[in-house]
């Protein structure tokens, strides 16, 4: 493995000595310690969208930096109003995912629908995972995958729709 790319798994799990990969591990675990005391600090609403950084360099550690830390960054940034309202996203979100996968998985002309379902649930566990060691709350990807579960609804109810009236005619 070439040495950059050494370096950067290194960043995620080494905490110990003086290496900038040990630096940067460490920043992540302080962006997760951050986002919980600004949510001790502010509760309810947080410190608003986008002011992790703000927050951080101007009352709790000087250094202004992100998150690196999708909790933390949630924590902090969103409150406890925004903690709920991205579960319920989440929540609503899989719950589309799995009525999709289960609707076309004995569907030989929807097989694409099935596995696309598949696909956008490993995709979101992907982000929460890349989520513990980086600040992904506002990357695209959360909204193009809850807009094409949306569109796969539709897709389905209309299916559903189509054999109806053929079992009606």
């Amino acid at each position: 493995m070439p040495d950059q790319y050494k370096a950067r798994y290194e960043s995620t799990t080494d905490f110990s000595g003086q290496s900038s990969s040990a630096a940067s591990a460490r920043g992540r675990l302080e962006g997760l310690k951050n986002g919980i005391r600004m949510f001790s600090d502010r509760p309810l609403f947080g410190y608003g969208i986008g002011n992790f950084a703000t927050a951080s360099g101007m009352i709790y550690t000087g250094a202004w930096f992100e998150s690196h830390s999708l909790p933390g960054q949630i924590l902090g940034e969103l409150g406890l109003v925004g903690v709920i309202g991205f579960i319920a996203w989440m929540y609503v979100l899989f719950k589309s995912l799995s009525q999709i996968k289960n609707r076309f998985k004995n569907d030989p002309d929807n097989i694409y629908n099935y596995k696309l379902s598949i696909s956008q649930i490993t995709h979101i566990l992907l982000l929460f995972f890349l989520g513990l060691g980086g600040h992904n709350l506002y990357r695209y990807d959360w909204f193009i995958i809850s807009a094409l579960a949306i569109i796969m609804l539709n897709i389905s109810r209309q299916a559903d729709n189509i054999k109806e009236d053929r079992a009606i005619a």
